[in-house]
């Protein structure tokens, strides 16, 4: 769903920004550089959205609601973080490849993205997979059609499929190949192999608010951005084609002809609101655990590893934190807990070479995580403009060509900063 963008002669001189998700918060970013006075409206106690993260007392650590991989290719949240000043926060690992496990089969590989160059040589392949399918897997994306999905246009059995095609798309996606988009994996792996410093990577050293959150918090405290938490917004009101009034749970805003308003709330939020221009999407949910076992990891093992055939797909190490995604999660929605912590520890345990009992740990399903990445969902993604002159949409639900992710969300927010000044 899309939109022309509207006529807008007034320039605000205020914006109200609704959700202070890593969208919002990067609208707020780049209006307030422009010297328009933002104030930010949180309906939760913590900013960050799908990057926040807390002290868990369970645990004695802080831990991230999820994990994230910031490579060379997201040039967007690369470029905010050095903006920053917060690339110290970060684990910037230069490998020469990532690691991966098969968890059935025990057996380790390498795999190494150097933009362009891994179509020439191969560097990128995981075992039983060749360049002539590689280039033709490439050459099969690049012609997908709107409607078909990943599974149509690969054999299902083919090596390249299984250990490269498949994990990427659930996990880029967060959805099932039978049912993703593969207009729109092509769009991620098209980023991934024209960028030269894709095969350069960070992780936070020890959490995403401290690494990204934190660092933009501060800088909008210094910009004069006004920021409020616990506070969601109620009723919109539209009157002669611009948001006129805002009604919040603890207060009331009628908006002057001068002021804009972004929305930057979760979709579902956005279309409780706005109904006639937010459509109905369907959500993919994702599994997020924590492991902190009595001793520490090996110096030696790696910061991250890919896993294939097992419920794990990433797990991301710290020095005494074991983190792990399981994507596109629906099959684990209905187990407990406590089974599915003991299932993912032994696949820990073999990623990491450090075998123990199960440790303290820490499950978080959520199970509308991000948009489901089918074709059909695709076409209904609206864009940041709406048909209100004072109203635009900032989220990573929206038509950014990108799927749910943490550069969509900069990108988005960017893209509503700019329509609304």
């Amino acid at each position: 769903m899309a939109f022309s963008e509207p006529s807008s002669p007034i320039r605000p001189t205020t914006a109200h920004i609704i959700g202070g998700g890593l969208s919002g918060l990067c609208a707020a970013l780049r209006l307030a550089e422009r010297g328009i006075g933002v104030h930010i409206h949180e309906a939760s106690p913590h900013w960050g959205g799908r990057c926040r993260s807390w002290h868990d007392t369970q645990l004695n650590a802080e831990i991230d609601n999820g994990n994230h991989l910031l490579l060379g290719a997201n040039r967007r949240l690369l470029a905010l973080v050095r903006t920053l000043g917060a690339e110290q926060r970060f684990h910037h690992l230069r490998p020469a490849s990532f690691p991966f496990l098969d968890v059935q089969r025990l057996r380790r590989w390498q795999l190494r993205p150097r933009g362009l160059l891994s179509l020439f040589t191969g560097a990128a392949l995981p075992p039983g997979a060749t360049l002539p399918g590689f280039a033709l897997a490439a050459l099969r994306l690049s012609r997908a059609s709107e409607s078909a999905t990943v599974a149509d246009i690969f054999p299902v059995r083919d090596a390249l499929y299984q250990r490269l095609i498949a994990p990427f798309c659930r996990s880029a996606l967060n959805t099932q190949p039978e049912a993703a988009s593969a207009r729109l994996l092509a769009n991620s792996f098209r980023a991934l192999l024209t960028h030269r410093s894709s095969a350069e990577a960070w992780i936070p050293t020890l959490s995403w608010r401290d690494a990204l959150i934190d660092p933009l918090l501060a800088r909008l405290h210094e910009l004069g951005v006004t920021l409020t938490t616990r506070r969601r917004l109620e009723t919109l009101t539209i009157t002669s084609g611009r948001a006129t009034h805002l009604a919040f749970n603890d207060l009331s805003a009628t908006l002057t002809p001068e002021t804009s308003v972004i929305l930057a709330t979760p979709p579902w939020e956005a279309r409780r609101l706005l109904p006639e221009v937010v459509p109905e999407l369907s959500y993919s949910p994702i599994a997020n655990l924590h492991f902190k076992p009595d001793e520490a990891f090996p110096v030696d093992a790696p910061r991250f590893i890919g896993l294939v055939n097992g419920a794990a797909e990433w797990v991301f190490r710290r020095e005494n934190l074991a983190s792990v995604t399981i994507s596109a999660a629906h099959a684990f929605t209905h187990d407990s807990p406590e089974a599915l912590a003991g299932r993912v520890w032994g696949e820990v345990c073999h990623a990491l070479g450090h075998i123990a009992p199960l440790p303290a740990h820490r499950v978080i399903m959520e199970t509308r995580a991000t948009f489901a990445a089918t074709p059909e969902t695709l076409r209904l993604r609206p864009s940041s403009a709406t048909p209100f002159s004072n109203l635009f949409l900032a989220g990573d639900y929206t038509a950014t060509g990108l799927p749910a992710c943490l550069e969509g969300a900069v990108i988005s927010g960017e893209s509503a900063a700019a329509l609304c000044a």
